[in-house]
């Protein structure tokens, strides 16, 4: 019953019984109003309770107006099964404590709960944008000065040349690219971590290497030659 509005595709995401369900359509093609039939069909057929089930949003106002469209959609299940209505209110009223959230808060909530078990101060904080860019900037300027002591030479040459805040922002730009690890991950599995730690260094020293032989080249051209 709580997948009666949704299409024949739909309604076959929405009741699977698959380990894995992957949806992918454009904006506006019905992807929540398929998630909230599926989270109802799978809580009216007994298999999970509210409190067993999570669902992660990407922000905190996708997780409130998740909970929303489940709770609405709970109330019209209310009035159109009145044997079942208790049940459908119930479930409009506790939904707001349940499981739906962003990966942070879902995160944050079962380290609170369980802090000696995760070897965690049960006072941690979580870190907002502001304290992550800082701790972030901290660390990149630790690793240049590590660099600059390991080699001098080299690191010399790269801040006459682009000088402090372009090579930080060179090493920010190769930061975010760790984001292709992940996918690389999912296809080749996780090898041996010394091996990771080797390519990445690999990967980062080649890219070094490409900026300087172009630097090097500027510096060869003469001011007259094109």
């Amino acid at each position: 019953m709580p997948i009666r509005d949704l299409d024949s595709d739909q309604k076959l995401v929405g009741t699977s019984q698959a380990d894995e369900v992957a949806v992918s359509s454009g904006a506006g093609s019905g992807k929540t109003r398929v998630l909230v039939g599926r989270y109802l069909h799978l809580l009216n057929s007994g298999q999970v309770s509210l409190s067993e089930m999570a669902a992660i949003t990407f922000t905190n106002k996708a997780a409130d107006q998740m909970k929303a469209r489940i709770a609405g959609k709970a109330l019209e299940l209310a009035v159109l099964y009145p044997d079942s209505s208790a049940k459908w209110r119930e479930t409009a009223e506790k939904v707001y404590t349940a499981p739906i959230s962003t990966i942070h808060a879902f995160c944050n909530t079962i380290l609170r709960s369980y802090p000696v078990q995760a070897e965690v101060d049960p006072q941690f904080e979580m870190l907002e944008d502001t304290g992550s860019s800082k701790l972030r900037d901290e660390a990149l300027s630790a690793f240049l000065k590590m660099r600059y002591d390991d080699d001098p030479e080299r690191m010399s040459f790269l801040l006459r040349s682009l000088g402090s805040p372009g090579l930080r922002k060179i090493f920010l730009q190769l930061l975010s690219m760790r984001a292709r690890v992940v996918k690389w991950l999912d296809v080749n599995g996780v090898p041996n971590p010394e091996l990771l730690r080797s390519r990445n260094s690999q990967y980062i020293m080649k890219r070094l290497e490409g900026y300087v032989a172009n630097i090097r080249d500027f510096h060869a051209v003469s001011p007259g030659e094109d």
